[in-house]
């Protein structure tokens, strides 16, 4: 007789819980305005963040869809910073979580106070 395992995903956050304790802040407002400024449309916009559809472009202004490592970084960079790519994906809100922590633990005792 063969027994059921539970199914966990380590490479998928759960990202209700990730946004509950708000390390990740998606402002969809904000990925709209920015292909606005730069005065492309859905299509070009998809294709400088290396989305392959005006479709996966819709879906990620409309939130319907978060975006991957690769494309939260390449809008944090059309963007100049303005908009962080931890915001738009709690991958690397984690990873920027962590780091911090980790800078945090190797300062000397008086550095950290």
């Amino acid at each position: 007789m063969q027994t059921k395992r539970a199914s966990v995903s380590l490479h998928m956050p759960n990202f209700r819980l990730v946004e509950m304790f708000g390390m990740c802040k998606l402002n969809r407002m904000d990925i709209a305005a920015l292909r606005k400024d730069l005065g492309l449309s859905l299509d070009a916009f998809a294709a400088r963040i290396g989305l392959k559809s005006r479709g996966q472009m819709s879906s990620l202004e409309s939130g319907a869809r978060k975006p991957s490592v690769r494309v939260a970084l390449e809008i944090e960079r059309l963007s100049s910073g303005r908009i962080k790519a931890a915001e738009l994906n709690p991958d690397i809100a984690l990873m920027e979580r962590f780091r911090a922590e980790a800078a945090n633990d190797d300062a000397p005792a008086s550095e950290a106070a």
